[in-house]
């Protein structure tokens, strides 16, 4: 009886080993295709502005257009995830569909002149794919893993996402460094869609992945935290006017929680920063200086590759040691300071002209930066105890891309009127704000200690 008593347990075991890693690739494979649709075509920016023969850079609308979608679908999102808050499977199902119309449009887009607007569709739905991903990683972590292991899946989900900044310079690199692509803008185009068609095809590949094997929910919820959300989420009312009052409570208990608002704000001002730096590329020490387009692509794109690289580890590292250490604050304080000094060597290596300071600086800070954001998630989640992990997600989403446009038009004003080195100074300042701002943060790590279910909501 023992030995069938042990034998069942080690299938159970098995079986959720094998439906966990399935989701999680899942998960990995979305923030990948996210990343790269999301930075590519902010690369190869120079090169679409001169096919299209246009006095803006594109990468300014489809910064627009990205974020106008994600803001306008958040409402209709909360509201959904209140009704439905353990529906898992939904969510990545629909980024990852959503991914491969976006490919396709952005394909066809790049194809025929006349439908360039199309891609302006496919940045929206890039955008409403990345806000559900964001929400999706706590819901994974929380779902389908022990207490202990909830940072490093949402450091190593971020790291896929900066992964896929990465993928996309490379891709940039090769195909800028191939010589017939040298030659004229229309044989680059031509490769930029052919590029876009490809991940169009990985895109639905996932979908179906997606579609025969990822679940909602573990059989077997893989600690107390994971049970009590299942039967405190299984309990509740569903229908409409329920779900909106609910979705009303819970962001009523994230906007007056000075801890939340103050991780809302921070990690919304390190990403919009983030998107700052991977639309427009920082300002290269050689620039205007009778290079060409395809140069000063591959040039920014080098840069590109420093920043996220560096941050794909920090994002992991960052994780794996938070549930280590169980603690906050010491790798908040000593990421924030960091970013600050490495921001401040940034500025003196475009102002001094030391190309090698420049590139580690920028190297650095996108690994402290990105190590931040998996970080904040977590101090989020803790403090907004009994607040749906979509519901999270929204006020980030909103935040960010009010920062991302505000800052882009700042960073870009002030390029005009003073030169490349006012983005360092811009960067000098965005740090400090952001360090001011996790220092007011008492951050607790309280998802180790056995939990009730929140009455808070009842």
């Amino acid at each position: 009886m023992t030995v069938e008593i042990a034998m069942s347990e080690s299938n159970v075991e098995l079986a959720l080993s094998s439906s966990r890693w399935k989701t999680l690739g899942a998960l990995f494979g979305i923030g990948l295709l996210i990343g790269f649709g999301l930075v590519f075509l902010g690369i190869v920016n120079l090169i679409l502005t001169r096919y299209l023969e246009l006095e803006v850079q594109i990468v300014d609308w489809f910064t627009l257009s990205n974020a106008a979608a994600q803001v306008a679908v958040m409402a209709p999102i909360g509201i959904y995830a209140a009704a439905n808050p353990l529906k898992l499977k939904f969510w990545l199902l629909a980024a990852s569909l959503l991914l491969a119309v976006a490919f396709a449009c952005l394909s066809a887009a790049i194809l025929f002149k006349k439908l360039f607007w199309v891609a302006f569709i496919g940045m929206m739905l890039i955008g409403i794919s990345d806000s559900m991903f964001r929400a999706s990683v706590p819901m994974v972590a929380s779902a389908w893993f022990s207490d202990t292991s909830q940072g490093k899946v949402t450091g190593t989900s971020y790291a896929f996402l900066g992964g896929g900044s990465s993928l996309a310079a490379i891709v940039t690199i090769i195909f800028l460094s191939v010589k017939s692509y040298q030659q004229t803008v229309l044989v680059a185009i031509e490769a930029i869609a052919v590029i876009n068609v490809a991940f169009c095809g990985i895109s639905v590949i996932l979908v179906l992945l997606i579609w025969r094997f990822v679940q909602d929910c573990p059989p077997c919820p893989p600690s107390r935290m994971a049970a009590v959300r299942v039967i405190r989420y299984s309990a509740q009312n569903t229908s409409f006017k329920e779900s909106a009052k609910r979705f009303l409570r819970e962001s009523k208990i994230l906007l007056t929680d000075k801890n939340s608002v103050f991780a809302i704000i921070s990690y919304a001002l390190i990403l919009a920063t983030l998107i700052v730096h991977n639309l427009m590329l920082p300002p290269i020490i050689d620039e205007g200086n009778g290079h060409s387009y395809q140069a000063a692509s591959k040039d920014k794109t080098y840069l590109l590759i420093c920043f996220s690289v560096l941050g794909t580890v920090g994002s992991v590292a960052s994780g794996a040691a938070m549930d280590r250490m169980k603690t906050y604050k010491p790798f908040v304080f000593v990421m924030a300071s960091s970013s600050v000094w490495f921001s401040v060597f940034m500025f003196l290596g475009y102002y001094k002209r030391l190309e090698s300071v420049l590139y580690v600086s920028i190297g650095m800070y996108g690994l402290l930066f990105l190590s931040l954001l998996p970080l904040l998630v977590d101090i989020l989640k803790q403090h907004a105890r009994g607040v749906h992990e979509v519901t999270q997600s929204i006020y980030l989403v909103i935040m960010w891309n009010v920062l991302t446009i505000t800052l882009s038009e700042i960073y870009r004003v002030c390029i005009a009127k003073y030169g490349g080195l006012s983005f360092y100074v811009c960067n000098v300042v965005v740090c400090s704000a952001t360090f001011v701002l996790l220092m007011n943060i008492n951050p607790f790590l309280n998802r180790y200690v056995a939990c009730d279910e929140d009455e808070s909501l009842q």
